[in-house]
């Protein structure tokens, strides 16, 4: 049984699925948070073409956004306004699947 307060009580697991993204580099979720790199695409998380599982705090609200690096080393950014998050408390893991905004 979690115990309140415990490490793993304070995160959830969050099922990052991506839609439609390019295929020609490597696909990273960028955000506010320090666990999405904050907004710095060398710290972000690098998404499988799949599925990736993140880990972030319960109760936290980030913004966040799409971006494909590159083989030469240059960041793309999805089109359109910063997405948000809010990782609630609820049981189990989040699951949200994106779709990439040319």
């Amino acid at each position: 049984a979690l115990r309140k307060g415990s490490a793993v009580d304070r995160v959830r697991d969050v099922n990052v699925r991506v839609k439609g993204a390019p295929s020609d580099g490597e696909l990273l979720l960028v955000g506010s948070a320090k666990e999405l790199g904050s907004w710095q695409p060398e710290r972000a998380v690098h998404l499988d073409k799949e599925r990736h599982i993140i880990s972030l705090p319960r109760g936290a609200a980030l913004s966040y956004k799409l971006a494909l690096r590159k083989n030469d080393g240059s960041v793309i950014w999805e089109s359109g306004d910063n997405r948000t998050l809010f990782v609630d408390y609820a049981p189990g893991p989040k699951a949200m699947t994106l779709t990439w905004r040319k």
